[in-house]
């Protein structure tokens, strides 16, 4: 990849990066090719032009990015030095990419060989951000491209047309305060619009996930074992520093701070989503299906409570806590629902959570998982890290947690122990809301601490 510290290629590597995007053709970069085709010729393809040029514009889309605003937005980012790139490729159902570009950039990234790096694509629909790592979203001033992307949306209340939200979300990622410009798009298109009901029903992308996934992600992380210490970093030059040893107890009293600070987090997303709710009212419309709808929202919300209750409980419980997460998705899910139904509109899918690990969000697919050197097996939803890991006979990076006196992954705990194992955090059993209700996070074997 080239180098992003503010001397990048002049206009003519990009005029020749768009002239390489030409030769490929529809029959790579459209997805148009026959369905024997390798995604991965498609992937590197685009990862190659990607080198020459930050901004990567299919013909398909040249109407909607032109030329000199293509030119100006590879030439902004390559000054920032940031690790941006944009895509704009065609995406549709049936394609290589199964019609969903995150597959797209998953593959485009694999190829790319940088460690870190964040994408704003746009497939025809909606525009996308992603970053990896994850975490790396969430670092002070870096860039966050999953929410720039989310946030202009938000900011023209859905009417946008879609260059021009690329050309804002790449100025929102690279003034490193993505987050707070996200929530303030937000708290303004609830504002103006008057709630959920008189709105369009919120997209999938925008649940809670975004707003939780730093601090969710970083107790994860931690408590899994995987401690690192990742200090500011300047904006031309991205320099990592390995953690010096330190006695165990550095890592512990690091543990309880970050998923005491996840908890904290947590209670506050309770209350706004409680609020949100009590707001929320169908007025009638969409009959005993939306009214349902709305009471089922309220249940996993109080469901949600439940378990953070249950996770502060004498001290923090990461899998309380991870599971009080999924279940105001839950509840935001139900909201949107109800939303759709009394608007007369096809509700959304329902979605759901990566199996190995929650904390990698919803943008899943269903795949058969073997256990290694077993013949046993389960059909369950993975992302897309987690699916190439599994179809490559590896193991996901799932969910850690405290059983007892060893670190283990969460499924691994007895089902009679512990709610989120035999629910797989709602990806296996469709009655967790139910089950929290009843009482199953205090089962009297439970024996799984965070």
């Amino acid at each position: 990849m080239p180098d992003r510290t503010g001397n990048g290629p002049a206009s003519a590597g990009r005029r020749a990066a768009r002239g390489a995007a030409l030769l490929v053709g529809t029959a790579v970069l459209l997805g148009s090719a026959p369905a024997a085709a390798d995604p991965a010729d498609g992937a590197a393809e685009i990862a190659e032009a990607l080198q020459e040029s930050p901004v990567l514009v299919d013909p398909a889309y040249a109407s909607a990015l032109p030329e000199e605003k293509a030119d100006a937005l590879a030439e902004r980012i390559e000054e920032s030095g940031e690790p941006l790139f944009v895509i704009a490729v065609p995406v549709v159902s049936g394609d290589r990419w199964e019609g969903d570009v995150g597959n797209l950039v998953d593959a485009v990234h694999d190829r790319s060989g940088l460690s870190e790096a964040h994408y704003i694509a746009f497939g025809g629909q909606m525009v996308n951000g992603e970053d990896y790592p994850r975490e790396s979203a969430y670092e002070e001033g870096g860039i966050n491209a999953s929410l720039a992307a989310l946030a202009p949306s938000y900011e023209n209340d859905f009417q946008g047309a879609s260059g021009a939200e690329i050309e804002r979300a790449v100025e929102i990622a690279l003034s490193g305060d993505a987050e707070r410009i996200y929530e303030e798009a937000m708290e303004g298109y609830e504002e103006r619009n008057g709630g959920l009901f008189d709105s369009p029903a919120v997209p999938l992308p925008m649940l809670t996930w975004p707003r939780l996934l730093a601090w969710a992600a970083g107790a994860a992380a931690l408590i899994a074992g995987a401690v690192l210490l990742i200090r500011a970093r300047r904006r031309a030059a991205r320099t990592r520093h390995a953690v010096r040893a330190a006695p165990l107890t550095a890592f512990d009293n690091a543990d309880a701070a970050r998923l005491d600070e996840l908890s904290a987090r947590v209670g506050k997303e309770i209350v706004a989503v409680g609020e949100r709710l009590s707001r929320a009212e169908t007025g009638g419309r969409g009959g005993a299906e939306a009214t349902a709808a709305l009471q089922d929202a309220l249940n996993a919300h109080t469901a949600a409570g439940k378990a953070h209750d249950a996770a502060r409980d004498g001290e923090a419980d990461l899998a309380d806590e991870v599971g009080a997460l999924v279940l105001l998705d839950v509840a935001e899910y139900r909201m949107a629902r109800a939303a759709a139904l009394a608007a007369g509109r096809k509700p959304p899918r329902e979605p759901r959570h990566c199996y190995a690990n929650p904390l990698h969000g919803t943008s899943t697919t269903e795949v058969e998982w073997r256990a290694v050197g077993s013949r046993r097996s389960v059909t369950a939803p993975l992302c897309a890290e987690c699916a190439r890991a599994v179809r490559r006979r590896a193991t996901p990076k799932a969910l850690v947690i405290r059983h007892g006196d060893a670190d283990v992954p969460y499924f691994s705990v007895p089902a009679e122990q512990s709610v989120w194992s035999a629910t797989g955090f709602g990806a296996l059993r469709s009655d967790l809301v139910d089950r929290v209700l009843r009482g199953d996070l205090h089962a009297p074997e439970r024996g799984t601490r965070g």
